[in-house]
């Protein structure tokens, strides 16, 4: 493929499907004119790392020989629709696609993703909010600090000991209605 396809300044939309390409060149700019890159049904098994400073609204890159989903894919942060479908050797999403925060559509029929829950597969949104947790490397917490307020004698002593799986009792209450601040 000649690089200088990828830079052509009035070049909106480019449809490689189906023509057996094993790669593409590396191509440190890219015109900002393309939105829509089809690149389905060829032999490809990578992408350029340069693909990153695109543009692109829509990627295709379905039925080819990849055996993971390349993390630069996740870089292309302008992305609205990624086309990801048929790649049978894929068992996982990369994690760098928790950066595509404008993607509405992640098409992954035909794959066999087993990194995010089953529950989530069908809903684009959520698959990139599970993803960038993961990103995040996120850990569960088990404390939080929690304010209730309202008027003296209104029970909130009363809550506070029913979250605390605890009776209330008049000797847990402050004269004034206040419960003093506790770190549990």
């Amino acid at each position: 493929v000649p690089s200088e396809l990828f830079c052509m300044n009035q070049l909106q939309k480019l449809s490689l499907r189906n023509n057996q390409l094993v790669s593409l060149p590396d191509l440190q700019l890219w015109s900002s004119a393309l939105k829509h890159l089809d690149l389905s049904g060829n032999c490809l098994h990578t992408l350029p790392d340069g693909i990153c400073r695109s543009q692109l609204c829509f990627l295709s890159i379905s039925a080819n020989n990849f055996s993971l989903i390349p993390p630069v894919v996740g870089h292309i942060r302008t992305l609205t629709m990624l086309d990801v479908s048929c790649l049978l050797r894929v068992r996982n999403l990369p994690t760098s696609l928790g950066h595509l925060t404008q993607l509405q559509a992640l098409i992954t029929h035909g794959t066999q993703i087993n990194n995010v829950p089953a529950q989530l597969m069908n809903g684009t949104r959520d698959i990139i909010l599970y993803l960038r947790t993961k990103l995040r490397d996120c850990q569960p917490q088990h404390r939080m600090k929690l304010v209730i307020l309202g008027e003296p004698q209104a029970g909130k002593t009363t809550v506070v000991c029913g979250l605390r799986g605890k009776k209330a009792s008049l000797s847990n209450m402050a004269s004034s209605g206040e419960l003093g601040v506790q770190t549990v």
